[in-house]
């Protein structure tokens, strides 16, 4: 279950946060060939769009994509993100899907993949990318991301990018921070 509330109505009213939405961006790419091709122009434009209503220039600390597993799919994505990634030459980041476990939920994947962002940043850990080898991955060897692994379970998590993308091109992008900002 997700609950949405104002920030200040939730700490006013003694309520428990989890995390809080930092930004949010929506775009449409609708031009594409079929209802089911994906085109990173519009995820560009989601994931600009969230950054700068975050305001933040705080790196995240794992991007939990749409990644369907598809060839098509998967490459566009990544090539949206090493096209928005603000530190190309940073330090390694973490990407997951968790299609990868529940399958693909269709109408209810962006609010179960933000439900796996949430429960990152409230339990301090990220799970492994049970999946195929890094090198089945179309374009991720060319960017500082990886699929998320054991190396990772104990790193910090305070923020947490989530893609996900729909049918016809819909395409939206969410930054999830720690209530506290960054932790001690």
């Amino acid at each position: 279950m997700l609950l949405l509330k104002n920030l200040e109505l939730a700490r006013r009213d003694g309520d428990t946060i989890h995390a809080v939405i930092e930004g949010w961006g929506s775009a449409s790419d609708g031009r594409a060939p079929g209802i089911m091709t994906p085109t990173s122009d519009g995820q560009v434009r989601a994931i600009r769009a969230a950054r700068k209503r975050a305001g933040s220039e705080r790196p995240v600390d794992y991007i939990e994509g749409h990644g369907t597993g598809t060839v098509v799919g998967d490459a566009e994505e990544v090539r949206s993100l090493a096209a928005t990634d603000e530190d190309p030459t940073g330090p390694a980041l973490p990407i997951g899907s968790i299609k990868a476990v529940a399958g693909h939920t269709l109408a209810a994947s962006g609010a179960l993949s933000t439900v796996k962002a949430v429960q990152m940043i409230r339990h301090q850990r990220i799970p492994s990318q049970p999946t195929t080898p890094a090198a089945e991955h179309p374009g991720l060897a060319s960017t500082r991301f990886h699929l998320a692994g054991h190396r990772d379970s104990r790193r910090p998590v305070r923020r947490v990018a989530v893609n996900s993308f729909g049918f016809g091109g819909a395409n939206s992008h969410l930054i999830v921070s720690h209530p506290e900002g960054t932790l001690s």
